[in-house]
């Protein structure tokens, strides 16, 4: 003979199995733990470095999950060799947030290779985030670097000039034809280091639209915002190490005007010589910026 369930009993029952789930629910393990580990230590991940320049790294991480534990500390931990932690080099974050988080590191050594971890603590110890690796190299023409291509390093390997990866298909007039852009006796120079100099004076005396000198110094590209207009020898240099990039062969305006009706510019065909132009031809240009 079966047995019947009263109502109170199966009331009963249906609240019994809610509180179950609300337990469960709101559960600390359940909820900052997903990782499943049960240790209630910190879960990190996507460790990942942004971008090397010259002795600074960019690094960043992600704290999924505290653990069920607040979290007290956070960071990143740097050493020589394989698996640093938090008696090695430590990067302290200045918060203890849960989420994506980055980073800038200094003070590195060139020629050195380094191993790199996110970490977290909370009441239940330290936990480490997968390791990543990254070499401070000498910057040198042809590296990647400062948001383009290094063309040029002076003698003490510490400064020099990058070019943009791509010129972004513009082309357009030197400006101002006829008018002398105020400065030197020729209005700009044609050094190395003087390209920025000459393009700032160009911006501020020609008020022609979309003039490469503005092209120049309007550009964002890779997270820059100080790109300027070649002089005339720092063009040339461009050309000369033209393998390290990527160039069409289409003609390229310095920054250096050569009298009042004309500007110099570099051909990039086999010829690479360097012309006096018309300020108001139509040609291309490649920004470049110092560092």
């Amino acid at each position: 003979m079966k047995k019947q369930i009263s109502n109170h009993s199966l009331f009963s029952m249906v609240l019994l199995s809610m509180a179950l789930s609300i337990i469960t629910l709101f559960s600390p393990s359940c909820k900052k733990d997903p990782d499943g580990k049960g240790d209630g230590l910190p879960s990190i991940t996507n460790t990942d470095i942004i971008e090397v320049y010259k002795d600074t790294v960019s690094i960043s991480a992600n704290i999924a999950s505290d653990g069920g534990n607040a979290i007290t500390e956070k960071g990143f931990v740097y050493s020589t060799t394989n698996n640093p932690t938090v008696s090695d080099s430590v990067f302290k974050s200045a918060t203890a947030a849960l989420g994506n988080f980055s980073e800038v590191l200094t003070g590195f050594t060139t020629n050195t290779k380094y191993y790199a971890r996110a970490y977290a603590i909370n009441s239940k110890g330290t936990a480490y985030g997968e390791e990543v690796n990254f070499l401070i190299e000498a910057v040198q023409v042809g590296s990647r670097f400062g948001g383009g291509i290094v063309f040029y390093v002076d003698g003490t390997g510490k400064h020099g000039l990058i070019a943009s990866r791509n010129g972004l298909g513009y082309t357009g007039k030197w400006g101002c034809e006829g008018v002398s852009i105020p400065g030197t006796m020729s209005g700009t120079k044609t050094e190395i280091g003087t390209g920025q100099a000459n393009t700032t004076l160009i911006a501020n005396s020609c008020s022609d639209a979309g003039i490469a000198a503005r092209f120049c110094l309007d550009l964002v590209q890779n997270g820059y915002d100080d790109w300027f207009l070649p002089s005339k020898d720092e063009l040339k240099m461009m050309y000369d190490t033209r393998s390290t990039n990527v160039f069409s062969s289409e003609t390229r305006w310095s920054s250096s005007q050569n009298d009042n009706n004309t500007a110099w510019a570099q051909k990039f065909d086999a010829s690479g010589a360097q012309i006096s132009s018309t300020k108001n031809s139509i040609l291309g240009a490649r920004a470049i910026r110092a560092f």
